[in-house]
This record gives C-alpha cells, structure tokens and sequence, in this order.
C-alpha cells in the first residue's frame, strides 16, 4: 500500500490539476497525516507540493504524545495552503530523473518545490533544499 499511497515516483496530482482552485482535497478520513508516524513527513510534503491542507485524528493521548509534531505540521502545510488555498495549479513536474524532487505552480505565480530525497538538491538560485524539506516561491 504504501507504494502507491505515498509513492512520490508514483503519484501525481491529477485531482488537483483538474480541481484545485474549487474543490478542498484532503486524505481520506481513514488514512490521515499523522495515521502512520513513521510517514508523516511525507504526508506533509504531499500536502506542501499539492497546497492542500494536512487532515488528523486523534485522541487525548495521541494528542499529548505527539503535540509538538501536530503543530510543527500545521505551520508548515497551512502555510502553504493559505497562499494557494484558491489557485488553479497549473502545473506540476518532476526536477529529477529520479523523480525525487518535484514541483508544481500555481496561477497566483507561486511555484512550489519539495524534495522527497534522503539527500539535499540545489536550485537553480544556488539555495539548498534539505531533504524532506521544500522551498515556496511566491511572484511578487
């Protein structure tokens, strides 16, 4: 399942390219961000990539045991959201041949980068983009 769930060389935002600037797209409620914590993070990159917002479940003692990751998740991806929450992504591609850094853009000129790599990339711009990390270009 996982494969193909959060397969970054697998998927592609299909939904999103038709629907994103008038639908809300989320994980299913039976397969949420913090479901599984071991792929979190990449849940959450998902999300950043796509500009969707992050969806949990949890209960009082999930919430103690994991409150710090829960609201490192929120500032991250509803960030994110918020500046393409309304935007018709236009695009999305693959940077890498091996898939592993990917992008999509927004019709409001944001364009967002992620890398799902275990190793740091460099953009064009010279920046170094961690791995499991993301870089978030917004036109001006």
């Amino acid at each position: 399942m996982a494969k193909f769930q959060v397969g970054h060389k697998y998927r592609l935002p299909l939904w999103e390219l038709v629907y994103h600037d008038c639908v809300v797209a989320q994980w299913y409620w039976g397969d949420y961000n913090n479901k599984l914590p071991a792929i979190w993070d990449k849940r959450d990159m998902f999300n950043i990539l796509y500009g969707t917002p992050p969806m949990f479940m949890f209960t009082r003692q999930v919430w103690s045991q994991y409150k710090d990751r829960f609201v490192q998740s929120y500032k991250d991806v509803c960030n994110v959201a918020r500046a393409v929450g309304y935007a018709e992504m236009t695009d999305h591609r693959f940077i890498t041949p091996d898939r592993n850094v990917q992008q999509t853009s927004f019709a409001n000129g944001t364009t967002i980068t992620v890398n799902f790599s275990n190793e740091s990339y460099r953009l064009p711009n010279g920046e170094k983009l961690k791995p499991m990390g993301y870089h978030l270009m917004a036109e001006k």
